[in-house]
């Protein structure tokens, strides 16, 4: 069983977030109300988080983000 992490925790909140203000629905977190007209900002915080879950995973992995490994 994998242990998720804050990253990934927080890119599901955002993903779900960003489907529900597309399909029109609201979503309340930490008080406040986010809503269809958000998408950008919600989208923004996807990627945002998308890309902390990747440095999380290469480091997991022994890499450190944005290092290219070339063997010879």
């Amino acid at each position: 069983m994998s242990h998720m992490t804050f990253a990934t925790d927080t890119l599901t909140i955002a993903q779900t977030a960003y489907q529900d203000a597309l399909s029109g629905k609201a979503m309340q977190k930490d008080g406040r109300r986010l809503e269809r007209h958000e998408i950008a900002a919600l989208l923004d915080q996807v990627n945002h988080w998308t890309n902390e879950v990747g440095k999380e995973a290469s480091k997991t992995a022994g890499r450190s983000s944005g290092t290219i490994q070339v063997w010879r």
